[in-house]
């Protein structure tokens, strides 16, 4: 089931899309704003599910857990 989805990383600020986390905590290069980064499952370019690994500087939740909650949802739809 994986591996007909595209896994990366968004950032919502500047609604960006990159392959490592790093690329995408580094995207917001304006002082004062810090990245939300959401891991992101994407099928022929559309977003089909996400879930927040990193806002206001802390880890929210780590990719191999975003990964088990996006699957249950797709699984659940």
């Amino acid at each position: 089931m994986n591996e007909e989805y595209e896994k990366c990383f968004h950032e919502h600020i500047t609604g960006s899309f990159h392959k490592t986390l790093k690329a995408a905590k580094a995207a917001v290069s304006v002082a004062g704003k810090y990245p939300q980064v959401y891991r992101c499952w994407r099928k022929d370019g559309m977003i089909v599910g996400e879930k927040v690994l990193w806002a206001y500087g802390e880890y929210c939740c780590s990719i191999r857990d975003a990964d088990k909650y996006i699957a249950e949802k797709l699984k659940e739809s």
